[in-house]
């Protein structure tokens, strides 16, 4: 059970009183105008890691496959961010997945274009047309969605595909959501413990393991994958944490520059250890989040589910202390 908490009213009626600041009004604006950006590098690094790790079990060629994409996949820092883990380096995109999904991407093949979005086709390079296509053709086969068809079709003949066709069931499993899988992160033992902990806690079951010579070799493989993508995470805010220092060294407004150098701070300490501020514990759950964006594309960020009981503690504090005001808590959560 969560404590009782005091009411304040006149906390309640400053908060009321927040506007969106000139800069996240732009960013606003620049969503609603800003082209749909079909991304392929997260593809194309998945697709090398597959042909790297053939042979290896499958929980640590996944692992091995979201470190590759964590470590080179390119990222951006925009005028409008003050917390950092947008989905690729530009306002609107996203990333494919046929590494999840096989081939589904409408107008793969044509010369035509991508459908894209709902409404709208997306013209990419033929470059980026090739990494998709030799994606499709690697993981033929060899994907969750075409492996369970394939069991589908065996155990209970053609009723499974005839169920989908007639829209009986929807979303399908080609829509990459899996019942087996979720996207809701434990954010109050992440923002109170860190990725560290989290490490150091499938470090000690993976020594146990290799001293007792147990015969649960899955757990071992499993506490073995974890760690990779403890170390992937780490490795992604490190590259975040470089590149705002290598814009601020650039940046000429002394503001901007500022923030770009809290911000690489702030990337320094989390996710991998504990948030100390309101500001670190929304930095540490964006980052996390885009983690998950770029090992299934498809969940996009992460729940939040109730962010208000973990998130409250950084808040009042730092509300309390004077560290921060809600008009800043209202920017950093824009």
């Amino acid at each position: 059970m969560f404590p009782t908490r005091k009411i304040n009213e006149d906390l309640l009626r400053e908060i009321d009183k927040t506007t969106l600041d000139d800069r996240r009004i732009r960013w606003k604006e620049a969503i609603k105008t800003a082209p749909y950006t079909m991304l392929t590098d997260r593809q194309k690094y998945a697709t090398e890691s597959w042909k790297e790790t053939e042979g290896e079990d499958l929980e640590l060629r996944r692992a091995k496959m979201v470190q590759k994409i964590a470590e080179n996949v390119a990222i951006g820092i925009l005028e409008y961010d003050c917390i950092v883990g947008r989905i690729g380096p530009y306002v609107v995109g996203n990333y494919t997945e046929i590494d999840i999904v096989g081939d589904y991407l409408d107008g793969l093949w044509s010369e035509d274009g991508i459908q894209g979005t709902l409404h709208n086709k997306v013209n990419v390079s033929h470059e980026d047309l090739e990494i998709l296509r030799e994606a499709a053709r690697t993981f033929k086969n060899q994907n969750p969605v075409d492996c369970v068809n394939k069991v589908f079709a065996e155990v209970l003949g053609d009723w499974p595909r005839d169920v989908v066709d007639a829209h009986l069931k929807d979303p399908d499993l080609s829509s990459g959501n899996f019942g087996n899988c979720t996207n809701t992160f434990d954010f109050d033992k992440i923002l109170n413990q860190g990725v560290l902990a989290y490490r150091a806690e499938a470090r000690a079951h993976i020594d146990h393991f290799l001293k007792n010579k147990t015969q649960e070799v899955e757990k071992y493989f499993f506490w073995k994958a974890a760690v990779i993508i403890c170390d992937a995470t780490l490795a992604l805010a490190k590259r975040y944490a470089d590149l705002a220092r290598e814009k601020a060294a650039a940046e000429s407004d002394p503001a901007r520059r500022e923030e770009l150098r809290q911000i690489a701070e702030i990337c320094d300490h989390v996710p991998a250890h504990p948030a100390r501020s309101f500001h670190e514990a929304l930095q540490s759950m964006v980052l996390v989040g885009l983690m998950k964006a770029l090992e299934h594309p498809m969940h996009n960020q992460p729940h939040w589910g109730r962010g208000d009981t973990y998130l409250y503690p950084f808040f009042i504090n730092d509300i309390n202390s004077g560290k921060l005001t809600p008009q800043q808590a209202l920017t950093l959560l824009a």
